[in-house]
This record gives structure tokens, sequence and C-alpha cells, in this order.
């Protein structure tokens, strides 16, 4: 398993148990929205319908953490034909094209699209992404940051 991966799975386990108050590996199905803007997803009604559907298969109003993670995959993978929009993507922030994006290279790209944000957050985002901590993010970052 990759450290990205790692980084993510251990961020949906810590937020997963922040809502299994009981620590029965399960949360209410009412709970779904809120975990997920947690994690940074931004669910419309329909995707939070579907995700039940995908996590709550016998509408028993419970998801198990399993479920749940399974949910997870397999509503927000990145399909095949949006590889080439996050190619382009990365190709925004990698000015010099050498296949890795600096910490100067993701800040002037932030700031040039008018994202008020200044250098410290701008370095939490980037340490977020740059999973082996080289200061540099790869494509591989990238992609699996961009589903995440």
């Amino acid at each position: 398993m990759s450290k990205i991966q790692e980084k993510k799975e251990k961020l949906i386990n810590d937020i997963f148990n922040m809502y299994d108050i009981e620590n029965s590996g399960k949360i209410n199905s009412g709970d779904v929205r809120s975990l997920l803007l947690n994690m940074g997803y931004k669910p419309s009604n329909e995707d939070i319908i579907e995700f039940l559907r995908l996590a709550d298969k016998t509408n028993t109003g419970v998801v198990s953490k399993e479920n749940f993670i399974n949910a997870l995959h397999k509503k927000y993978t990145i399909p095949q034909n949006q590889l080439e929009e996050i190619k382009e993507a990365f190709k925004t922030f990698d000015k010099d094209k050498d296949g890795k994006i600096t910490f100067k290279e993701f800040r002037n790209i932030l700031k040039q699209f008018g994202e008020n944000i200044n250098d410290e957050e701008i370095d939490k985002i980037f340490k977020f992404i740059d999973a082996d901590n080289n200061g540099l993010i790869d494509f591989n970052d990238f992609v699996e940051n961009w589903k995440f």
C-alpha cells in the first residue's frame, strides 16, 4: 500500500470512528452526509441517495465501516475517461514539465487562480499531497489526491 493510500485509509478510519460513538463498527445512515463533508467531499442529495444504496443495501438505517469503505471506493474512484483531464490539470501545475510539482509551482498556480490562501496553508496542503515527503508532487501523488 502506498503512503498516500495509507494516509487516506487512516483518515477514513479516524473520521468514521468519530461518528461511531459506540465503537460498534457501524454508523447511522443519517450521519453519512456529515461524514463525507468532513472528508472533504461535497455530496449532493442525489449523491447521498446513491451512496446509501451502495452502503446500506438492506435499508436498515445503519452503515457498517466495511460497507462505507466499499461504497466510498465505488462512488469516488476516478473513471478512466477522466484521466486525460487529470493529466492536463497536472501539466498546469508542472510549469517546467519535469513530471514533478515543486512547492513554488504549486503556490504560484494557486495564487494565479485567485485562491486567497497564505503560504502556511499552502504548505499544509502540499505536504498532505506529497506522500513520500520528498518536497515534490509527482503524478501518482496528484492522481491519488484528485479522487480524494
